[in-house]
């Protein structure tokens, strides 16, 4: 299958997460349901690498930083998320330049505002947004 043959099967088989993204583990591959970074394969789905947590009305301002298949981090926020369905993971990951046997288990990773984080679930800090 062709990358918009797996997101269309993705998207499809998709699962339904809770607005709060306490049932989410580092490493599950996400597709964002309406992407602050565009649509498509390339813009909404990643494997999930940290959770910034706020204390927002059911999550609604933290920050989810998902690993794409290009191999770029991108911070995401403000939307809902869906799980990649069991039987749909190994064709999504098959394009993905970085899986999650790649990682590094200590990667710092850093804010919009320049705030850097290492870890999955991390609280979010007032000025990441300011």
């Amino acid at each position: 299958m062709n990358e918009k043959e797996v997101y269309l099967s993705a998207m499809k088989n998709r699962e339904r997460i809770d607005f709060s993204l306490k049932g989410i583990e580092q490493y599950d591959l996400l597709l964002a349901a309406y992407s602050s970074c565009g649509d498509g394969f390339a813009n909404a789905v990643g494997y999930c690498l940290q959770i910034r947590e706020g204390d927002g009305e059911v999550g609604s301002d933290n920050q989810v930083f998902l690993r794409h298949a290009d191999g770029s981090i991108r911070v995401h926020h403000q939307q809902a998320f869906y799980r990649v369905a069991d039987k749909d993971k190994a064709q999504v990951l098959s394009f993905f330049e970085t899986t999650p046997k790649d990682e590094s288990t200590d990667l710092e990773l850093t804010c919009p505002n320049g705030i850097n984080e290492v870890g999955f679930r991390v609280k979010l800090r007032n000025d990441c947004y300011s």
